[in-house]
């Protein structure tokens, strides 16, 4: 049995050593990649590290950028401010535009009426002249037809006046004729 015994041992040992070699083969393995994954989780503690420092930078600059931020924020409501200054100017100016448009209409519309009344005195006072001059000419016509009228008139006034006087005178003749026969017969 003692024969036995150690080739029972043997046997064990031998069987227990490829169970250990299998294991550690196993855990050297398991070793490997339990060493991968640290390594893995090295690199991202490292990069989470610098990771955290940069954000820890960042929050150390939030009351700066917040204070940035309160300045730009009043900077906005100056410029919005002037912009509605600039706004209120424009309209303003939008509305002298508009009036110095309107002044400028009724200008225009001043002159045309000056220009207007500059042209129509002027064809009133050549229709002026024109009606002067037509009426001296039909004074003159009026002054020759009654010139001549007269003259005409006065002709005939001769004429009859000599007539009446030649007939008076025939009428003397004769009744001085008719009286001397008047006598003769007496």
């Amino acid at each position: 049995m003692s024969e036995y015994a150690g080739f029972e041992l043997l046997e064990r040992f031998q069987r227990n050593w490829g169970q250990i070699s299998k294991d550690g083969t196993r855990n050297i393995a398991l070793i490997k990649n339990m060493m991968a994954i640290l390594s893995a989780v090295q690199k991202k503690y490292l990069q989470m590290n610098n990771q955290f420092s940069r954000f820890s930078k960042h929050l150390e600059m939030l009351p700066s950028m917040i204070e940035s931020v309160d300045n730009i924020t009043i900077n906005l409501g100056r410029l919005e401010g002037d912009f509605n200054d600039i706004e209120e100017i424009l309209l303003l100016l939008e509305s002298v535009c508009d009036e110095e448009e309107e002044v400028d209409k009724i200008l225009k519309k001043n002159d045309e009426v000056h220009a207007l009344r500059i042209t129509r005195q002027k064809e009133l006072e050549d229709l002026k002249a024109s009606l002067a001059n037509e009426h001296s000419c039909l004074l003159e016509e009026i002054e020759k037809n009654r010139r001549e009228r007269k003259k005409k008139s006065e002709e005939a006034i001769r004429k009859g006046i000599w007539n009446l006087e030649d007939t008076h005178t025939k009428a003397i003749e004769n009744d001085d004729e008719i009286e001397d026969a008047l006598q003769d017969e007496i």
